[in-house]
C-alpha cells in the first residue's frame, strides 16, 4: 500500500510538468522562423525573399503547436526593387524544447 501511495504522489507531482504549454515564442522569433523558412525551404526559395513583415495574427492554438497567419512584403532575390506582398500561413510545433515550422501555406492562404 505505501509502495501505491508513494507512485501515485510522483506521478502527481510530474504529470503537470509534462502536460504543460509550452509558451509561444516572441512576433520577432516567429518571424525570423518564418522569413528563414520561407526563402531556404519555401515554394519560391531562390526566386523571392520576405523583406519585411505587414501583419501577424495567432490561431488553432493548442500545447504543442499553432498557426502564424503572416502578411508580408516579398521581393526578388536578384532584384529587391521589384515586390508584392502575400500573406501565408505557417505551421509551428514544438519538438526538441524549441519551435519548429512544419508546413507553410499557399499564395493568400493566410486570413486577416
Amino acid at each position: 500500500m505505501k509502495r501505491f501511495c508513494l507512485i501515485h504522489v510522483l506521478l502527481l507531482c510530474l504529470l503537470p510538468l509534462t502536460l504543460r504549454a509550452a509558451p509561444l515564442p516572441p512576433e520577432a522569433e516567429i518571424q525570423h522562423k518564418a522569413k528563414q523558412f520561407y526563402d531556404t525551404r519555401g515554394e519560391w526559395a531562390g526566386t523571392f525573399v520576405i523583406q519585411r513583415f505587414l501583419q501577424q495574427r495567432i490561431a488553432d492554438q493548442t500545447d504543442t503547436r499553432f498557426v502564424a497567419h503572416l502578411e508580408y512584403e516579398w521581393a526578388f532575390k536578384q532584384d529587391t526593387s521589384r515586390t508584392g506582398t502575400d500573406q501565408r500561413t505557417f505551421q509551428f510545433e514544438f519538438h526538441d524544447n524549441q519551435w519548429q515550422i512544419t508546413q507553410m501555406g499557399g499564395n493568400l492562404s493566410g486570413q486577416f
